[in-house]
């Protein structure tokens, strides 16, 4: 759930700031053009950034943040990937030494604990910049998908 909720945090942070992004370098920028470009994009994503009703200063710090830890992610998702593969290629080997399968589990643990450290980091800098009501609303909003995803997996098991 945690987990859930940090994911849902990041990809809203890179959505806002792609938007903040493009509707700043657009000539004759104004919030009606932020909106009307926020609406452009997917209907359940765009209408959850609206009803935060974020400001034009929280969006500019949004995007520093995304700015901030933005390319620290990639870096440790990119790394996460590629010990990953290396730790299943050992699995699979017959003559990998199973030190180095443990040792290569453990890295890979070790990367995604950090990534998970710098998630909750770019995390609790997001909560800072929120209202009280923007985090209430927030916080709904993963508990409502999952409650729909739920109903929609149960209606598709019973209508195959």
């Amino acid at each position: 759930m945690a987990l859930r909720y940090i994911r849902v945090v990041v990809f809203l942070a890179f959505l806002l700031s792609t938007t903040v992004a493009l509707a700043e370098s657009r000539p004759g920028n104004s919030q009606a053009d932020t909106q009307s470009q926020n609406s452009n994009t997917s209907p359940n994503t765009s209408a959850g950034i609206q009803e935060l009703n974020f400001t034009l200063e929280q969006k500019r710090a949004i995007l520093a943040l995304n700015q901030k830890y933005g390319e620290q992610s990639r870096k440790l998702i990119k790394e996460v990937v590629q010990a990953q593969k290396e730790f299943n290629n050992l699995v699979v080997s017959p003559s990998a030494p199973e030190s180095e399968v443990r040792e290569k589990f453990h890295q890979v643990e070790s990367l995604k604990r950090q990534l998970d450290e710098l998630r909750f980091e770019n995390t609790i800098s997001l909560r800072s910049l929120m209202t009280p009501e923007q985090r209430r609303f927030f916080s709904e909003q993963p508990q409502q998908r999952s409650q729909e995803n739920n109903g929609n997996r149960t209606g598709n098991k019973t209508g195959s």
